[in-house]
């Protein structure tokens, strides 16, 4: 996971940063939480949801801003780093446990494991 901005938004130019975040329960929307928290770097929330396209097109829009995957990426986003005030976020690690067996589970799981690789 990376933050990422709008390039149509001067992010240097925010005293707090403007979250653009998961909903309550989301295992990103923690992440994204503590590492601010950690370093004491003070956010507000802009736009909350827990669908990822919405998430997506709000950061694109220029709400705010978001910890997304690489894959999210399109030419109206760029990777925010150190230099913008941002700081570096942990690995997220999650655990996947497939209960049921056949091959549409199975599937399933290799998306996922792909998916969130990136």
């Amino acid at each position: 996971m990376h933050w990422v901005a709008s390039k149509a938004i001067y992010f240097n130019e925010f005293q707090e940063i403007p979250l653009v975040i998961f909903s309550e329960g989301c295992v990103i929307r923690e992440c994204a939480i503590k590492t601010l928290e950690n370093v004491d770097k003070p956010y507000f929330f802009v736009y909350v949801s827990s669908s990822f396209e919405n998430i997506k097109s709000a950061v694109e829009h220029g709400l705010g801003v978001s910890l997304l995957p690489l894959r999210a990426l399109t030419n109206d986003l760029y990777v925010l780093s150190s230099e913008h005030g941002v700081p570096s976020v942990p690995a997220i690690k999650l655990v996947l446990h497939i209960a049921a067996q056949g091959d549409l589970y199975e599937f399933f799981a290799d998306y996922l494991r792909r998916s969130l690789s990136e």
